[in-house]
C-alpha cells in the first residue's frame, strides 16, 4: 500500500513503516514528504528506511537510528551522541548539515564527486595557480585574460565560486 490511503485509515496507536519514501521523487517534493505523511497520520509512528539526506535532513537527531555493520561483523547503531541518549547531547544534527555533509557524516560517502570532477578540480587550481604567477611576473592583462576566461569558466561548471 502507498502512503497516499492514508488520509481514509484509522492511523490511531499504528506502526507504519516506509522503504524509500523518496524513490522517484524529485528532490523539491522530497523536502515536503516527510511533514505531509506526518500530517496525514498524527496518531501513528513512522519508521524510514532511507538513502536520501534530503529525506535525512527532515529528522531531529535523536529521531535517526543508522545502522552499520561493526567490527565483529553485527549489525550496531551508529550513535549520535555521547554517553547517554539525550536532547541536549548530539554531535551531528542532519538539520542543520548540508546534503553534501550527510553523505558524508551519516551515509560516509567518502567521495565527493566521481573522478572527472577531481580532474576538473584539479585542472582548475593550475589555471588559478598559472594567472597567480603571470600576475606575480608583472604579465599584462591581454596576457592573462584566456587563462582567466578558462578559469571562469570552469568554475561556472563545477559550481565553484570565485572571489
Amino acid at each position: 500500500m502507498t502512503a497516499t490511503p492514508l488520509f481514509k485509515l484509522d492511523t490511531t496507536n499504528t506502526v507504519i513503516m516506509m522503504d524509500e519514501p523518496e524513490r522517484s521523487l524529485y528532490p523539491d517534493l522530497q523536502q515536503k514528504i516527510i511533514p505531509y505523511y506526518s500530517e496525514l497520520a498524527p496518531e501513528a509512528q513512522f519508521f524510514y528506511a532511507t538513502h536520501s539526506p534530503i529525506i535525512a535532513s527532515c529528522f531531529e537527531p535523536w529521531e535517526v537510528v543508522e545502522l552499520e555493520f561493526g567490527e565483529d561483523g553485527f549489525v550496531q547503531q551508529k550513535p549520535y551522541f555521547t554517553g547517554e541518549r539525550h536532547v541536549d547531547n548530539y554531535h551531528t544534527d542532519p538539520r542543520l548539515l548540508r546534503w553534501d555533509s550527510i553523505l558524508s557524516k551519516m551515509f560516509d560517502v567518502e567521495e565527493e564527486g566521481n573522478d572527472l570532477r577531481t580532474e576538473k578540480l584539479m585542472e582548475l587550481a593550475m589555471l588559478e595557480s598559472e594567472i597567480k604567477k603571470m600576475k606575480a611576473e608583472g604579465a599584462d592583462k591581454s596576457e592573462i585574460q584566456p587563462k582567466w576566461e578558462a578559469y571562469k569558466k570552469l568554475a561556472e561548471l563545477l559550481d565553484w565560486k570565485i572571489n
